[in-house]
Order: C-alpha cells, then structure tokens, then sequence
C-alpha cells in the first residue's frame, strides 16, 4: 500500500477484521502480489498488497468510509484486473468491491 505516512498493519488488520465480521459482508481478501522483499530477507519486510476486495451486501457510501479509513484511493464495484477463475460469483444481493492504493 503505497502510503507515506503508513500506519501499519495492525491498523489495516484491525479495520480489515472489523469489516469481516459485519453480518453484510460475507468475505475481504487481500491481494498479495509481491513477496520478494520478505523472501530475500529484508530486516523489515512484508508482503506487498495492491487491492482489497470486499464482498458485501453494503450500500456504495458504506463501502466509501471503508474506503476513507482506509486511506485507499477509493472503492470500485468489481475486479480492477477481471476477477480470478477461484473467485465464486458472488450471491444474490451483493457486489464485490475493490479498494487500492497509488
């Protein structure tokens, strides 16, 4: 998450998790595309996430204030890059979110 002020991952952990457990949200998944700085060992090193997807049954301006505390750039409805074959379609009712960070 390219933020430079960064609050760490507990931050995002907790209102990650926070949102999982809503009872309108049946799934959040973080996509991980860059390993190589924990692989190679860096002191200080963790995965590199671009997109959060978030699957839920919440009105837009919901998943908008996700997206402000967040601090991501906003939340769109779908898949930025075309949803993965492993990602079901979702059920009746809800929508699949993606927030991201530039």
């Amino acid at each position: 998450m390219n933020l430079g002020d960064h609050p760490g991952l507990e931050y995002f952990y907790d209102r990650l998790r926070k949102i999982r457990s809503r009872d309108d949200v049946a799934d959040v998944l973080v996509n991980i595309y860059d390993l190589d700085n924990i692989i190679l060992g860096e002191e200080n090193g963790w995965p590199v996430a671009e997109n959060v997807h978030i699957l839920t049954q919440a009105s837009e301006a919901i998943v908008q204030e996700w997206a402000d505390e967040l601090r991501s750039n906003g939340a769109i409805e779908g898949w930025p890059y075309g949803r993965a074959k492993e990602i079901l379609e979702p059920p009746p009712g809800f929508k699949w979110w993606a927030l991201s960070w530039d």
